[in-house]
């Protein structure tokens, strides 16, 4: 043997010794050629459900981790095994920092499987470590796990209009984690591979979009299961955790506490009885200015959508008659009026020069999202309508009441629980002038149930009688133990006290402020400008809430008289000297209800009204005022613009002061109009969560007045003088 072999073969000795040495003492250790081997990063794909604790945490118990398997670690090696044949299989694995040295890592564990990597946060997170086979050590190796998170989403529908799941901002992975900086390249696809039939409505899926579409009136919850796949970049389907990761989530669709159905919903049934000669006959009448979807929004107030926010008026253009080709007798502009028709229009109704869209504006007034059923009532007898089945604590059928041309109406309510049957009568005429979008019948507060309405309607004199349906709203179609896990927390447990019934209880009174904030005509005593109205039986314009000339008690009318299920405010313009400088208002005491627990709120149900000539008014809006005291009203320190016809929810956000030492705390709440136009606000409930009316306090409020001057009135004094007042009244000094 030469000296040439033996030193190459103690040399071969040695590197081979050196060689074990390094593996067993965790530094690992190639020869030259391998040292200089660039080894890519292995990018693994992990996911979970993200809890909501905390933002980006994950939820361990939905969170099993991934698994990297023995042949997964070993690919940013494939490219050398192929050269070298080695063979995985028998690879030893270890895990090292970026020196090589052995580490340890809190989220990985080492099996003789592979690596299990588990995380309670979503990420990017870089481990690294060592593969030993054939005698030669590889590595350091990186790792890069990329994980994401899904939650599951519960959409709250306050209107009937589909809405887009997967849209924006505020769609299904709003609150998702599906993109990190760190792997800018992923593809996320949303992965739905059929629409589905739920029991109250229909998910439609389409490429990256799922639409629900409710069909029936909702009492309960519709849930479709989705998938969102996350994709390695280049790969086309997830096979394992280094081309992706595919999540799974649940959709869940579920009903406001105030739900407003458009007169063209499915849910409602509409009878015809015969032609228009001989019955009764629906038709509908359809604008080109529909709003095609209600806002997958979930932080507004349950009963607001930006589709309602401002009036539409395309009804009048481009009309298109559904179901029958029926347009009522132009005989029936005598019934409305004339002046009507002059005032929209600038010319007479008798000199002819009018289209068919001219009449059907005056006809059929200003709709809710453009849409309204109008019938013209023939039979003699009472015969059924409409009718619609839901279960709640209340409903309201929306539309519009005339001067002339009203309907006599007979409300079936039958609780289909205990069989019980109310019938409730109802004359669709407003004698001030034709109303649009008006609840003109309103039964709040009922049990708790399963419910049938019908509507009977009859023409026993032979005159013209045309009733309008606009929408339907139901009050708390679910229960509180239903509600809970699904809606917002101030949203869970409220209740709706109808402005007009807690004016007769005494516990929300009205008035009106004098251009120099004086109060000067109190709260019960006859004014000349900047009104609180209802419907008047003998004029052209709206009926305050004070004594009539013939001495019939304005309040007793409001209670008795006409579809009364609103209040109105309006500031008609005396001059300019005090233009927007006074106030027309409802003011009313809350309490704290002591074994509520979660967020409180306090809501009005407001709407801009229309009336006669200005029904239907494009751009139009009226300013709503509210606040704790004088201040608040005379700085305009809280103010929503009421734009829509349609009513919705508005925030009163105001902070409150509860005082009353001798008594139940109280906090005072002002709500009204100080808006520079002749625009009419119109109010219907107070919503509350967390709060509950002062039982009886319009006595306490009028007798502030009796104990101090005008400076100390219920708006002019601070709330704590109020207070200090309602603590005293009835006491000696």
């Amino acid at each position: 043997m030469s000296i040439l072999k033996t030193t190459k073969r103690l040399l071969a000795a040695v590197l081979s010794l050196v060689m074990v040495m390094g593996v067993l003492s965790g530094i690992p250790l190639t020869v030259a050629a391998e040292a200089q081997y660039d080894f890519d990063a292995l990018e693994i794909y992990n996911g979970g459900k993200l809890s909501g604790d905390a933002y980006g945490a994950l939820d361990a118990s939905e969170t099993d981790g991934v698994w990297i398997s023995r042949a997964q670690l070993f690919n940013p090696l494939k490219a050398k095994a192929e050269l070298k044949g080695l063979d995985y299989t028998k690879a030893t694995v270890a895990l090292t920092d970026t020196t090589g040295s052995a580490a340890a890592y809190g989220h990985v564990q080492l099996t003789d499987e592979g690596i299990l990597f588990r995380t309670d946060r979503v990420g990017a997170e870089t481990f690294y470590y060592t593969v030993t086979v054939g005698g030669i050590c590889y590595g350091p190796i990186p790792a890069h796990v990329y994980t994401y998170g899904v939650a599951d989403s519960v959409f709250v529908l306050d209107y009937s209009l589909p809405v887009e799941l997967y849209a924006g901002e505020h769609g299904l992975a709003s609150n998702d984690v599906l993109y990190l900086s760190a792997n800018p390249n992923a593809v996320c696809n949303l992965v739905v591979s059929d629409s589905k039939k739920g029991a109250y409505g229909d998910f439609a899926v389409a490429e990256e979009s799922l639409v629900y579409t409710v069909k029936e009136f909702m009492n309960g919850v519709d849930t479709m299961e989705i998938r969102v796949e996350i994709l390695a970049p280049g790969a086309t389907e997830v096979t394992d955790a280094t081309t992706g990761v595919i999540l799974t989530q649940t959709v869940t669709v579920a009903p406001a506490n105030v739900t407003y159905y458009e007169d063209d919903f499915d849910g409602i049934t509409y009878v015809n009885t015969g032609s228009d000669a001989t019955g009764n006959i629906w038709a509908v009448y359809e604008g080109t200015q529909v709003g095609a979807e209600q806002s997958a929004d979930q932080d507004m107030n349950y009963g607001s959508d930006p589709n309602y926010a401002t009036n539409k008026t395309d009804i009048y253009n481009n009309l298109e008659l559904k179901y029958l080709e029926h347009i009522p007798d132009k005989s029936i502009l005598d019934q409305v009026g004339d002046d009507i028709f002059k005032t929209m229009y600038g010319k007479s109704f008798e000199d002819g020069s009018y289209t068919d869209e001219d009449i059907l504006h005056v006809l059929y007034g200003d709709a809710s999202n453009d849409t309204i059923h109008a019938m013209s009532i023939h039979t003699k007898t009472a015969a059924e309508l409409m009718s619609f089945t839901f279960r709640g604590t209340g409903f309201e059928i929306v539309g519009r009441t005339t001067a002339d041309a009203y309907a006599v109406l007979t409300i079936k309510i039958e609780n289909l629980d205990n069989g019980t049957v109310k019938a409730v009568p109802v004359i669709t005429e407003s004698v001030g002038g034709d109303l649009t979008q008006v609840p003109f019948v309103a039964r709040k507060n009922l049990a708790m149930g399963n419910y049938k309405i019908t509507v009977y309607g009859s023409n026993y004199n032979e005159t013209y009688r045309m009733v309008y349906v606009d929408g339907v709203r139901v009050y708390q179609p679910m229960t509180v133990e239903e509600s809970a896990p699904l809606y917002k927390a101030d949203e869970v447990d409220a209740t709706f006290n109808e402005i007009k019934t807690e004016i007769r209880n005494g516990s929300i009174v009205y008035g009106q402020i004098d251009g120099d904030m004086s109060d000067s005509v109190g709260l019960a005593s006859q004014w000349n400008f900047g009104t609180t109205m209802i419907e008047n039986r003998d004029d052209s314009q709206n009926l305050t809430l004070v004594p009539t000339p013939d001495g019939e008690d304005g309040l007793d009318l409001y209670m008795s008289f006409g579809p009364n299920n609103e209040i109105y405010m309006s500031n008609p313009v005396r001059d300019d000297t005090i233009k927007g400088n006074y106030l027309t208002y409802i003011a009313f005491y809350v309490e704290l209800d002591e074994s509520y627990e979660g967020e409180r709120s306090i809501q009005v149900g407001a709407h801009l009204k229309g009336t006669g000539a200005n029904f239907g008014l494009n751009d139009q809006s009226v300013e709503m005022v509210y606040g704790v005291n004088s201040s608040d009203i005379v700085n305009k320190t809280h103010t929503h613009t009421v734009a829509g016809g349609t009513e919705q929810y508005f925030s009163i956000d105001c902070d409150l002061t509860f005082l009353n030492p001798n008594g139940p705390e109280r906090a005072l709440v002002i709500i009204g109009t100080r808006d520079d136009n002749m625009n009419v606000l119109a109010l219907t409930n107070i919503k509350l969560n967390g709060y509950r009316l002062a039982d009886g306090i319009a006595a306490e409020l009028l007798a502030v007045q009796d104990v101090y001057d005008a400076g100390a009135s219920i708006l002019m004094g601070a709330t704590v003088d109020i207070a200090r007042a309602l603590a005293n009244v009835g006491k000696e000094d």
